[in-house]
């Protein structure tokens, strides 16, 4: 019984391609898919286990021919599984060659062992299915010829292409797995920025309405003057005030969550915006000693945009400006004019503490607080960036901050189409 093909498995390449012609061959037998995954899973488990450099194993596949039907005979020769380095790795060989003996049992009832010396040898047989069309001997062993061939390095690169492929998939799973951990941090650090500014709105309105209510208490006792009065009625309508001002950003905040900023488009002289909000915005800065510098071109500045929804995007720039720039301070509005640019740049810089090169990336996210300043009153919700970008963007505009480092001053741009 001379043999069809013959793999020596010096190397785990060897094992994959004794596998892969196991299949083939099965398939020239005309064993069905079954038989063909139990026959490739049964080489390449035993071929794996008998594989060494020093002392390689062997697959090798006859065709009994006088038996009729035809039968299928592979041997595997491991010829190191007494080995000092088959010992050393005895865990994985001996599972291997368990796995491989359940396949051929599976795939054929006629195996045998036999162990002799150093070399172990594992034959099976089995018979050609009778309901498959009839299929000459020579014919079967022309057709294994041309694969014993292709054994060498044709089954190497098949082999090789496997590996890359497992490769990609590997790294293809790598990045999925990357990508899962950078979306739980997103989604740690947006709850944890959540709790964070639960904590300062909380803050926030603890102020206000413990005056009004001390105010109140004073009112309801009826001792007071009426130059005592009049002073805590206009402590409560300060703080009151106040209080609204944080009901209207959070529910601007809900309006951006639910995508429901509504924008009236009207044809506008941007300078107006600009004396409004400076207007706005003066008494504070008056009090904190800051110089603020308005520069304005001579001819009006026309944009298509919602007048009130611009005043808050520069008073809450101004209102940061102001809030992070120590008293006595420099904060310069300026409004930029080219008519050969089809849009125009509003821009709001200051010579205060500045923004860290961390902050910049996500300083309008929502709920994003930058701990610039030790004191409390300095500390805001985190929400006026957020709602100046959505603002912005809703007139179809852009906005950047900018800052050159600590205690170096910042620099927001408000660029806004033409009308």
């Amino acid at each position: 019984m001379k043999p069809l093909l013959e793999i020596q498995l010096h190397t785990q390449l060897d094992a994959s391609a004794s596998c892969q012609r196991a299949r083939q061959i099965a398939v020239i037998c005309g064993f069905d898919k079954q038989d063909q995954t139990r026959l490739a899973a049964t080489v390449s488990e035993l071929a794996r286990s008998a594989t060494d450099r020093s002392f390689p194993g062997s697959v090798t596949f006859f065709l009994a021919s006088q038996e009729q039907p035809p039968q299928l005979v592979v041997e595997v020769l491991d010829n190191a599984w007494r080995s000092i380095k088959w010992q050393q790795s005895e865990q994985e060989n001996k599972g291997a060659f368990e796995a491989g003996m359940i396949a051929a049992r599976k795939f054929t009832p006629d195996v045998t062992v036999d162990e002799c010396g150093q070399t172990r040898g594992i034959r099976l047989r089995k018979a050609r299915p009778v309901q498959v069309p009839p299929r000459d001997a020579l014919d079967i062993v022309d057709a294994v010829s041309r694969l014993g061939s292709l054994s060498g390095s044709m089954a190497i690169s098949e082999a090789l292409q496997r590996n890359r492929t497992l490769q990609a998939q590997k790294q293809d799973m790598s990045l999925a797995n990357s990508e899962l951990h950078a979306q739980a941090e997103q989604l740690l650090s947006a709850d944890r920025r959540k709790d964070e500014f639960l904590a300062v709105l909380s803050h926030e309105l603890r102020g206000p309405l413990s005056a009004v209510s001390m105010a109140a208490g004073m009112l309801t006792q009826g001792a007071c003057d009426s130059a005592r009065a009049a002073h805590l009625g206009q402590l409560i309508a300060r703080q009151t005030a106040q209080m609204s001002r944080i009901v209207e950003d959070l529910l601007d905040v809900s309006r951006i969550v639910r995508n429901e900023v509504a924008i009236e488009q009207r044809e506008l002289d941007l300078r107006a915006v600009v004396h409004a909000a400076v207007e706005q915005v003066a008494p504070a800065a008056a009090q904190r000693k800051h110089a603020l510098e308005v520069c304005l071109p001579p001819a009006p500045v026309a944009i298509a945009g919602d007048r009130t929804r611009l005043i808050q995007v520069l008073a809450n720039l101004l209102g940061n400006a102001i809030r992070y720039t120590p008293e006595g301070g420099s904060i310069v509005v300026t409004l930029a004019d080219d008519p050969a640019l089809p849009q125009v740049q509003l821009s709001v810089s200051d010579n205060g503490i500045g923004i860290s090169a961390e902050l910049l990336p996500k300083l309008f996210d929502l709920f994003t607080q930058a701990r610039r300043s030790t004191d409390s009153r300095n500390s805001g919700l985190g929400l006026g960036l957020a709602l100046v970008k959505t603002l912005v963007d809703a007139h179809g505009g852009s906005v950047t901050a900018s800052s050159p480092g600590a205690g170096q001053g910042s620099r927001f741009d408000v660029t806004l189409p033409r009308a």
